[in-house]
């Protein structure tokens, strides 16, 4: 997914079960949230 540009870079790095995983959601909720704002969809990230 993160080669897609689906996902935040760096975000499949981290142990399933770490603080770094944690945060790397709360990351991606963030940007969610900034996607949904802008109202950018999948389709026009992915070509």
């Amino acid at each position: 997914i993160e080669a897609l540009g689906m996902s935040l870079p760096d975000s499949s790095a981290q142990l399933a079960v770490s603080e770094e995983k944690r945060q790397d959601a709360k990351d991606a909720g963030a940007a969610v949230v900034h996607l949904i704002e802008k109202n950018i969809k999948p389709r026009d990230v992915m070509t």
